[in-house]
């Protein structure tokens, strides 16, 4: 509200005690014509505003206002010397810990974390890996 009356306040002469709100043919004519000059300068400068952002990445100084596009960010990978590398697909271990879906499996005498595929899988049961995702291990249940 505070704005529109500013705006109205540009564009209308009035007494400084009196809100700027258009009484004669004259006020009238200087409203509308405020109007269709604010309305302009508006549409103008969404107009600058889409061709200079589209190019702003050109320009050598406002370039720097732009952020670099983003990047897909990869999968965390499992160093080569990290035990989660001697684990095959297809290789059975036993749950240590109950998966709900993280947890912890035995194979041999490794340990390692691992993630189950949908289910819960109880400590004890046998657990089967599915596959090696970046430096996760996921499993699944043994019927």
């Amino acid at each position: 509200m505070c704005v529109i009356i500013a705006l109205m306040a540009m564009v209308l002469p009035n007494a400084p005690d009196k809100l700027p709100l258009p009484v004669t043919d004259l006020d009238w004519q200087l409203l509308s014509k405020g109007v269709f000059a604010l309305a302009v300068g508006f549409v103008a400068s969404l107009v600058a505003i889409l061709a200079v952002s589209s190019h702003l990445r050109k320009i050598p100084l406002a370039n720097k206002l732009v952020l670099a596009g983003a990047t897909a960010a990869a999968e965390a990978p499992a160093a080569e010397t990290d035990p989660i590398q001697r684990i095959q697909i297809g290789q059975v271990g036993t749950v240590e810990s109950t998966c709900r879906p993280v947890g912890k499996i035995l194979f041999g005498d490794i340990l390692i974390d691992a993630i189950s595929e949908g289910e819960m899988i109880d400590a004890g049961q046998q657990a089967r890996v599915l596959r090696h995702d970046g430096n996760r291990l996921i499993i699944e249940k043994l019927s």
